[in-house]
């Protein structure tokens, strides 16, 4: 079998397996590369030599170094336990390469009304608002409907996307206020009639309109938003990245919804443990959608805690109630 051959027929495995399609989109895009820089050969002809090739003629970053390989890794596994024939591993020997830790952006609490008056329209706000106080991912936020919304309950159902499994976020007092001047405006937006439950919670928006000034005789864009409320918004990122923009931060290449996740989850960490609350890295995890809470101490940053551990210790007893030794006594 070619190469072309097999990655179409892993391409289907994936798909029939129910993976999301940005992880199939994942999948391809190595072994598209590699077909690129191998050429459509007999899959028994591929080793060590051609991985060698790929790498050496395309400097990937450690990370992306470290996806293609684990992608390769499992398409030449399908192959061999399905029959394709396949040479020695081609991947024999390649090891993950350490990738170093990124300080990312964590807006402070502080900031959070500037970026909620940042965004640019009613919509957007909402957006943000939800990602600041629920920690949802933009593909969650995109799915939310009004009756996710349980005013009487406290809570807005969600789906969460990676895991597959339905929750219920607190509504807490800050959200509450934004959800009831949004749907308000949302309601007037649409003729002040009732919402109905199945429409998007943040909607897209209709394209611009414009009217001809009588007296410049220019054409003038109408103030106002005009909402789609049967389409989800598209692009959750873009609208973060626009309000982060406008008080500031710089338009970084994956900033965005996370960027708002990361920003409440850390808050939220801090004021628990200023409340005394031994629990505050698992409720942040739980709001997250995390199940181990080292994955929550790595996503919300706690390696700031060793600069806070090296201010509060350097050139201070680090046992105060400690008799102090005598010292060794000279000879």
């Amino acid at each position: 079998m070619y190469l072309s051959e097999a990655i179409d027929s892993f391409i289907g495995h994936s798909r029939a397996r129910g993976l999301e399609p940005s992880t199939i989109d994942n999948l391809r895009q190595p072994l598209t590369r590699g077909l690129e820089a191998w050429g459509d050969l007999p899959m028994q002809d591929i080793s060590s030599h051609h991985m060698d090739q790929l790498f050496a003629c395309n400097q990937y970053k450690p990370r992306t170094q470290n996806l293609y390989i684990g992608a390769l890794r499992q398409f030449f596994r399908w192959a061999h336990h399905t029959g394709i024939r396949v040479g020695d591993d081609p991947t024999f020997g390649w090891r993950a390469r350490k990738v170093e830790r990124e300080d990312r952006v964590r807006i402070p609490v502080e900031r959070f009304p500037d970026l909620l008056d940042a965004a640019g329209s009613a919509r957007d706000r909402m957006v943000v608002a939800i990602g600041l106080y629920t920690f949802m991912r933009g593909s969650e936020i995109q799915l939310l409907r009004v009756n996710s919304v349980n005013f009487s309950g406290g809570v807005i159902h969600m789906r969460r996307q990676k895991t597959k499994e339905d929750d219920s976020m607190p509504i807490c007092l800050e959200l509450r206020e934004e959800l009831v001047r949004w749907l308000s405006f949302y309601r007037q937006n649409c003729g002040n009639e009732d919402l109905r439950p199945t429409w998007f919670l943040t909607p897209s928006k209709g394209p611009n309109t414009y009217r001809k000034d009588r007296a410049t005789g220019e054409y003038v864009q109408v103030p106002g938003e005009r909402l789609r409320p049967w389409t989800q918004v598209s692009h959750p990122y873009e609208i973060a990245k626009k309000a982060m923009h406008s008080i500031g931060y710089p338009s970084v290449k994956n900033e965005g919804i996370h960027t708002l996740r990361r920003s409440g989850a850390r808050a939220l960490f801090d004021s628990l443990k200023a409340q005394g609350e031994d629990q505050a890295l698992l409720i942040v995890g739980s709001m997250l959608g995390h199940k181990d809470t080292k994955v929550t101490a790595h996503y919300i940053g706690l390696q700031v805690e060793r600069e806070r551990r090296n201010q509060r210790f350097t050139g201070e007893r680090l046992f105060p109630d400690m008799p102090k030794t005598r010292g060794l006594r000279a000879i």
